[in-house]
Formats: structure tokens, sequence, C-alpha cells
């Protein structure tokens, strides 16, 4: 299934280089009300061909990064190095912090547990190709194989139950990061399909169809968000779509097409389209309030609602801060990362990584 994959990405890489790519938007002086600065960055040598998604955790004042044969801790003020754990088997995707432990999976569909002071908890051959980052919610681990097979893992790992998929992944560009609902997960699938799954039996409790039903590549690709009773998805083809979190009815439809991890203020939804655009939508009707045009063709992360504004970084490695309420840009600055991006929270800054295993601490005021 790896070698598959790295064929289907090394030829989308090919016809994206070609003569027809577009050129990245040139950027235009901005008038800075907001400094963007990098605090510290750290960088873990990692294979883009073996890293997925990379996304750093954080505990207290603890930053946790996997990447590439390592795994780290650093200060989330200094970015000084706490303690560093080798591996034997590259990450693929992680990380994630619940409780106390770590979490991983390397590029064997091995899902790998450590505590946050370092020390090897568990490792569990889980069977399949993992590509995002496992999903945590209150009491269990959601791993999420690309063939759309799903297993949940107890903290101690203890396999809970697990689910086939019901065909393999069609999607080139990637996966969803399933989310936690109370009492179980929302899991977005390439096939249009959205389940509400239970965390005891793995059952669904809903299941919604979006896009055209004859269509078997509907790549719901976007990370969906959650926030009161409205869940929110996005793909290629469908757009983002509002679901009511109870039962899967769809509340709302927009023309925003994204792949990209799509975030909340719990007033507005953010939302980058598949040419680079950046969104906001008014979260109870799905109208846009603004649209930001000037990163088209740079591609850049998900968004990340901030108080000092809307961050996205490009995939030239450059930072933007954006304003929530009209969407011009109040603030820039270049960082080391390059290509595929994530974004991750610690207090009001930005945590960024790339999946060549370099993060950085944005900070904002």
């Amino acid at each position: 299934m790896r070698v598959w994959l790295a064929v289907a990405l090394a030829a989308l890489v090919g016809c994206s280089s070609g003569p027809e790519r577009p050129k990245p938007t040139k950027l235009e002086s901005v008038d800075s009300r907001v400094e963007l600065r990098q605090q510290w960055s750290v960088t873990l040598k990692a294979d883009d061909a073996d890293a997925t998604r990379l996304v750093a955790d954080y505990a207290g004042d603890t930053v946790f990064v996997a990447a590439g044969n390592a795994v780290r801790a650093v200060d989330a003020v200094t970015g000084d190095n706490r303690w560093s754990l080798d591996l034997d088997t590259p990450v693929s995707a992680g990380i994630s912090e619940a409780y106390g432990n770590l979490y991983w999976v390397d590029v064997a569909g091995v899902l790998n547990s450590a505590t946050v002071a370092g020390e090897p908890s568990f490792t569990i051959a889980t069977g399949r190709e993992v590509l995002v980052p496992p999903s945590v919610s209150a009491d269990r681990i959601l791993v999420q194989g690309s063939d759309g097979s799903l297993a949940t893992y107890a903290y101690d790992g203890q396999l809970l139950w697990e689910r086939e998929g019901e065909s393999p992944s069609l999607g080139f560009r990637g996966q969803a990061r399933a989310a936690t609902l109370q009492g179980g997960f929302l899991v977005p699938r390439d096939s249009g399909d959205v389940l509400a799954v239970l965390s005891d039996d793995g059952l669904d409790a809903w299941r919604r169809r979006l896009g055209n039903a004859r269509d078997d590549l509907a790549d719901l690709d976007a990370d969906p968000v959650i926030t009161g009773e409205i869940a929110m998805v996005a793909g290629a083809k469908t757009g983002v779509t509002a679901l009511l979190v109870q039962n899967g009815q769809v509340y709302w439809e927009s023309d925003v097409f994204s792949l990209k991890p799509l975030n909340t203020d719990g007033e507005r939804l953010y939302a980058v389209d598949t040419d680079g655009q950046v969104f906001a939508l008014e979260l109870r009707t799905g109208q846009v309030v603004w649209r930001q045009p000037a990163l088209k063709f740079r591609y850049p992360s998900g968004p990340l609602a901030t108080e000092s504004g809307v961050v996205v970084v490009d995939s030239l490695g450059v930072a933007h801060a954006l304003d929530t309420q009209t969407g011009e840009i109040i603030g820039r600055t270049k960082t080391a990362l390059r290509g595929s991006i994530s974004l991750s929270s610690l207090d009001d800054d930005v945590l960024a990584m790339d999946t060549q295993g370099r993060l950085v601490r944005i900070g904002l005021n």
C-alpha cells in the first residue's frame, strides 16, 4: 500500500511541477498591525516520503513532537530540548497527547505510546497503513487506516474494537483526521460518506452521503471541526457542509471547496480553498463573510483562529495573520518551513510543523 501511495504522490508531484502549474501569487506589502515573530525552531530529520501528517502537541509547559526516527520534548518557552527518544522505524503520523501519554503511528502501521516523561509504554501492530495522527477521546484512541478501516484502543494499548474498510481509499490528496464527539467520533471519507461512529462498539450512530452518489471520489479530506450542535466537513467536490451532530441532517452547504483542516472561533468558520484563498463563513448560515485571494496558488496550511487574527502558513514558509472581521492581511513573517504544513495552538501562539520535521513557534502580538 505504501508503495502504491508513493507512486501516486510522485505522479502528482510530477504533474504539479509541470509548466501548467500556476505561479504563486506575488506578495504585496502589508500595513502590519500584528507582529509575527519566530520565537524558536527545532528540527527532527524526516523524509517527506515517510511522514504524511506531522503536528505538534503540548501539555503544560512542554511541546511534544515526533518525526523521522525520534520523539522529542522541548520547553514551550525556549524550545530547548528536555528529552529525546530514538525510534527504530520512522514516524508516519502524529503526535497526539492525552492524559499523560503520547501516541503516534510509524510507517509499518505500528501504534506507539510513551509517557510525557519519555518512557516507552507500548507498541501495537495495527495491520494497516495510517496517514493521519490518532484521534484521542476521553477514554480511547482511534486509529484510521488509509483503506477506511477503524480501530480503537484503550490507553494501555488494549484493542477494544475494529472494523474493516468498506472500500480502498481512492483519494490522492490525503485523508481527514476524525474529530471527537461525545460518545463517539466523526469520520469523513473520500467516498463522500460522513459517519458518526459510537465509541463503545464501532457501530454507526448515523451516516450521511454528501455529493454525487455516483461519484466514488468526493475527497472529504479536510479535518472537520465541531462547535456546539454543528459539525462542519469539506471536500474537493462537495464544498463545506454543516451537519447537525445529533442526526447528520444537512444544516447548510457552501461552494467553498477545501482540502485543508477547518477552524472556527465560535462565530465564524475559516477555510482555505483548493486554490489557496482564505475564507470566513458565517457559522449559522454558511454565507461568505470575506474572501482573501492574496495567497492564491501559495497553497497555505489550514487556518488557525487566534486572539490576534487568523493565521496561515503558505507552502513557501511565509506566515500570515488575517483580520478576523475583514480578512485583510495584518501581519507577516518568514519561517524555514516548506511544503505541507500543519498548525496547532499554544496559548495565543501557533505551533507550525512541516513533513520534513521542522517545527516553529510563532508568537503574535
